[in-house]
């Protein structure tokens, strides 16, 4: 099958992903929330790694999903389609600096479970606040479910695999080189969006 036939049978079954700011820009989110899945297994093998207990990995997941009850409803009514992609940008820039501590600290030494309790409720939050707006962006076109639940089992696996070959400290590493992908695929459609609509 030539590159022009498959590029034709997704955009019949994708219609959105005819337009290439719209492709880069799903690429993006897809790393974005591999990215997401790879923190929160790499987060959950470190605090059991560490404290052997199962009631504090329950702590963690509460403080990773549960900010989701209550910060989502409030963001969700504050984002709009004329802010959903800077909220995006911001979270997206957020979780990079987190993942930027997480492995600074890890590398010194200094990461210990309440260390890393705190930076999932602050992951939490933020994943609160991102995903209305991935979700004002991403159902535009049908594509929330697609990126959010497709990149979960590869999440596992590129945890599985880089903790393996890396460690499971360096996976923060791998997994701020995923995030800054979908930072920049944000910025990109951004950028062309307002130069297509500047052209209007």
């Amino acid at each position: 099958m030539t590159v022009a036939a498959q590029t034709g049978f997704v955009s019949r079954l994708f219609p959105a992903l005819a337009e290439a700011s719209l492709r880069r820009y799903l690429s993006g989110q897809v790393a974005s929330v591999l990215g997401s899945w790879t923190q929160n297994v790499t987060l959950n093998l470190l605090v059991y790694h560490l404290s052997g207990s199962a009631a504090i990995r329950a702590l963690l997941y509460f403080l990773l999903y549960g900010p989701q009850l209550i910060v989502a409803p409030i963001a969700g009514s504050q984002i709009s389609s004329a802010n959903a992609k800077r909220a995006t940008l911001w979270v997206l820039t957020a979780s990079l600096v987190l993942t930027a501590s997480l492995f600074t600290l890890s590398l010194l030494g200094a990461l210990g479970v309440k260390l890393m309790l705190a930076h999932a409720l602050a992951i939490g939050v933020s994943s609160a606040v991102e995903t209305p707006a991935r979700q004002v962006l991403l159902l535009t076109f049908g594509m929330y479910g697609m990126a959010y639940n497709g990149t979960m089992p590869f999440g596992y696996l590129l945890v599985g695999t880089a903790s393996e070959a890396l460690g499971v400290r360096h996976t923060f590493a791998v997994m701020a080189v995923v995030l800054a992908s979908g930072a920049i695929a944000v910025i990109a459609w951004q950028r062309f969006t307002n130069q297509r609509a500047g052209a209007q």
